[in-house]
């Protein structure tokens, strides 16, 4: 059997994007492998098992067989394959069978909105398994400039849930590239829809792809952290919408929200320290070998574009129990997020 993809110029057994491997009687744990489940007349039934580190996306199948002196070639079909939170060697496996109820199975929520002493709960539909959205979070990952300016390296990658989460947060929004929404903030949306209009993720995503990748106008943080959730939710990332009332955005890195003041005590301009109403982001699941396993568990994304990180409007994925300990050395964008009151 022959497993191409994710969608590359060259895909490779060198890269992770191709798996050359034969049919026996057994599966095997950590390795492509496929087994014959039954046989009758002229059909045939096998199980296959990916490894734990496979590279997400949309996969070709093919057969190939050899009667010793004739070789043949035929297309069994085609597939995705997303990231597994039930398996335990899965980088992104959550232990809690509830806890996979909530954070990857269930397609509805709530989103809170409002203030801290009159909170608004919204009704959210996140959509992930209606028709045509898993192909939609493929094309997104396919419309990054990541993928974009080196297609390999960029498909190699997709069995992080880190370099998966960054590329989520830079795409929700499109001010860098192609992304899928458009924010805006001054009430103006005679030429788009209000903010406050939607109602889930669904017809966002499908009005992206419809319109030739071009961004939905408009979202605010709310709508974009509900998307990220959706697009996460999708590709097998556990993941969970965050409201906080009084978001401080600290942009210097030192927790503290400056206002500097001139001698008749008007603001300075240009000051980018403020305590916002509220603000919405999300927090997913995995590991993080590259920090080591104090940082594992939930991370915080933010797709909303508000300050740029190596050189992109994304923030994340950034460990929460950093966050709460004040370590903001670490990467990624620990320096960028909104953090408590």
């Amino acid at each position: 059997l022959r497993f191409s993809g994710p969608p590359g110029p060259q895909p490779s057994e060198e890269s992770g994007t191709e798996a050359h491997f034969k049919v026996t009687d057994a599966l095997e744990d950590g390795v492509w492998s496929a087994a014959v489940v039954s046989s009758e007349g002229d059909s045939l039934v096998l199980s296959i098992r990916s490894p734990p580190d496979a590279r997400i996306g949309h996969y070709s199948l093919t057969l190939e067989t050899s009667n010793g002196t004739e070789e043949n070639t035929c297309s069994v079909g085609e597939c995705y394959l997303i990231f597994n939170p039930w398996c335990p060697e899965d980088s992104v496996y959550l232990e809690k069978e509830d806890e996979r109820m909530e954070y990857i199975q269930c397609q509805y929520g709530i989103i809170f909105q409002g203030t801290k002493d009159s909170m608004d709960p919204v009704p959210w539909n996140f959509g992930q398994f209606e028709d045509g959205i898993l192909e939609i979070c493929c094309l997104l990952l396919d419309s990054s400039s990541k993928y974009k300016n080196d297609p390999v390296k960029d498909c190699s990658r997709r069995n992080n849930p880190v370099y998966i989460g960054r590329v989520v947060s830079a795409m929700v929004n499109c001010n860098d590239d192609g992304g899928v929404l458009y924010g805006r903030w001054d009430n103006c949306y005679d030429d788009g829809i209000n903010p406050n209009s939607w109602i889930g993720s669904v017809d966002v995503l499908r009005r992206w792809k419809k319109y030739g990748c071009q961004p939905v106008r408009y979202g605010q943080c709310w709508v974009f952290a509900a998307v990220a959730c959706s697009v996460l939710r999708c590709l097998g990332i556990p993941c969970r919408v965050i409201t906080n009332y009084y978001s401080a955005h600290d942009t210097n890195s030192n927790l503290v929200v400056e206002q500097y003041l001139d001698y008749q005590g008007n603001k300075q301009k240009g000051q980018k320290d403020m305590i916002w109403n509220y603000h919405c982001w999300v927090e997913a699941w995995m590991t993080r070998p590259d920090l080591g396993e104090t940082y594992n568990g939930w991370q915080v994304v933010d797709p909303t574009p508000q300050e740029k990180s190596a050189g992109v409007y994304c923030c994340g994925p950034a460990p929460v129990f950093a966050v709460k300990e004040g370590d903001l050395a670490l990467k990624f964008s620990m320096s960028h997020l909104c953090l408590l009151k």
